[in-house]
């Protein structure tokens, strides 16, 4: 198990590492991390007003999310087709672990440049509060290189978010794990017209350090299931002949576990950096 936590760990510094290569000539503000927090809404105030509530969001969003500069994207997210209907996720990505922090602090001095009046901050705070309640979970997620991005984020999309599991055998070569990720890649996501953007992602703190998950965006769950149903055909296309498809069915086999976690949600359209 020791042998398992320890390759498993070094796995994630060289991901890490091919993140940099990859892309630390492209940019200064590179998304390495990314925070996610769970909220639940307050069904206490009765029917909630989703247009109330979304005006108020837009409006901190617009005073102090966008004008953050350690804040690199902001989006939220509502279960579709899995978990509870009944929570909200909202995601933060940022250029390092530092900036984090920093990003806490800024929205404090935006705030107050936003609402100089304190009486008036306090109304509104307690105003954007008001929907949620107390209860809250966070995650913390490192960014990986294998991405594509979205060009478009003022509709509302459907969000596929797959979670697999590594392991990690004797003979194990973690430069094949990093291939195997961007090879899918290349060859079922990136030239793939159905798919708006992708991201993958890995835990940087706590929970399972073994999970490797891919967020897939498109603009309707019937593309969603156009997608599934393509699937096999594209592996064939991807690796022709029995013999290349079954040395790569052996490859995945070999370093992640034959299972996985399906969830889907709704991004929130206009209510996004």
């Amino acid at each position: 198990m020791k042998t398992i936590k320890h390759t498993l760990t070094a796995l994630s510094v060289l991901l890490m590492l091919f993140y940099s290569e990859t892309v630390l000539a492209q940019s200064d503000q590179i998304p390495r991390y990314m925070t996610s927090t769970t909220l639940s809404w307050n069904q206490d105030n009765g029917d909630l007003d989703m247009d109330e509530w979304k005006a108020v969001e837009q409006e901190y969003l617009e005073k102090v999310t966008k004008k953050n500069e350690y804040i690199l994207g902001s989006s939220f997210y509502k279960p579709q087709l899995s978990g509870n209907s009944g929570k909200l996720v909202v995601v933060r990505v940022y250029a390092s672990w530092v900036a984090i922090e920093k990003a806490a602090e800024r929205n404090q001095e935006l705030e107050k440049d936003a609402w100089p009046n304190e009486r008036h901050l306090k109304e509104f705070k307690k105003k954007q509060r008001s929907f949620y309640r107390h209860d809250h979970s966070d995650e913390i997620y490192s960014v990986l290189p294998i991405m594509k991005p979205v060009q478009d984020w003022s509709k509302d999309m459907v969000c596929y978010v797959r979670t697999q599991y590594l392991t990690f055998p004797e003979d194990g070569k973690e430069d094949e794990v990093v291939g195997l990720l961007q090879e899918n890649y290349d060859k079922l996501v990136k030239g793939n017209a159905l798919i708006k953007g992708f991201f993958t992602y890995r835990h940087a703190w706590g929970a399972n350090g073994s999970e490797i998950k891919n967020a897939y965006f498109l603009s309707s769950i019937s593309d969603l299931e156009k997608l599934f149903e393509s699937v096999p055909d594209l592996e064939r296309k991807a690796w022709p002949g029995d013999h290349e498809l079954k040395k790569h069915t052996e490859v995945v086999k070999k370093y992640f576990k034959n299972i996985h976690e399906d969830n889907v949600y709704t991004f929130v359209g206009g209510l996004s950096k």
